[in-house]
């Protein structure tokens, strides 16, 4: 039996469609890569200012989320929570169709006391996230505060790494007003309220003490505990109905 010898420079066409075939790989990984890189900063490009029937304000260092018409007898509940909490986000994942109800029924009044423990004051995300809460909610834009709250918790893991332009383009998405977004952009807003983060967790730590956690809910001052799902006890339930019923 005989066998052809190919000359040394002599191609194979195995050897040509395997490099064929390790280019199309290559550009498949690429493609793959710059798509989720892009999708990654896609969670703003449904940004918009929610339908909501109530106001919001900054007092006394924390947001206060109320109706035009809350009875003097309604829930007033405070709320701590931190924006790189992973059980923040489950709880707004629970509550965030009801809490909007109730307080677009003024069945309840809601203050959230933003913390940023978890960033351990410096410039983490629980401090951007933070700052921007409050930049948001100091220009009474109701509709994109709340549209902020949810986004933020709710894609808590796409956006944690987020600079303050990506937070800045975020809020101009919202509506907000555009000095308000310069704030945001040039870290003026950072000065203003990262103080606000810093006290309200000082004030976490003076009602709970080592045991200081996020997500912790207060209803009439009384620390309000927080179940698990009975469908699924990774996950927190929704406590809404529990308070205003």
């Amino acid at each position: 039996m005989s066998q052809k010898i190919k000359a040394p420079n002599q191609k194979s066409s195995g050897f040509l469609w395997g490099l064929v075939a390790i280019v199309v790989i290559a550009v498949v990984v690429i493609a793959v890569v710059v798509i989720q890189g892009r999708d990654s900063k896609d969670v703003k490009s449904g940004l918009a200012a929610a339908d909501v029937n109530f106001n919001v304000s900054v007092e006394d260092g924390d947001i206060l989320v109320r109706g035009e018409s809350v009875p003097a007898d309604a829930p007033a509940v405070d709320l701590y929570e931190d924006y790189s909490c992973h059980y923040c986000a489950d709880l707004v994942e629970a509550d965030h169709v009801s809490l909007k109800d109730a307080l677009d029924n003024s069945k309840l009044s809601l203050r959230l006391n933003d913390v940023n423990f978890l960033a351990g004051g410096a410039d983490g995300h629980s401090t951007l996230g933070g700052i921007v809460a409050y930049a948001i909610a100091e220009t009474g834009n109701a509709g994109a505060f709340w549209a902020y709250h949810d986004w933020a918790y709710l894609n808590r893991t796409e956006i944690t790494g987020y600079s303050l332009d990506d937070f800045a383009d975020s809020a101009e998405k919202l509506g907000v007003d555009a000095a308000t977004v310069s704030a945001i952009r040039d870290g003026s807003a950072r000065d203003k309220y990262q103080p606000m983060l810093e006290s309200n967790y000082q004030e976490l730590i003076s009602k709970e003490g080592d045991q200081a956690g996020t997500p912790a809910l207060y209803v009439n001052g009384t620390k309000f505990d927080i179940k698990k799902n009975p469908d699924d006890p990774t996950k927190m339930a929704d406590w809404v109905p529990d308070v205003v019923n």
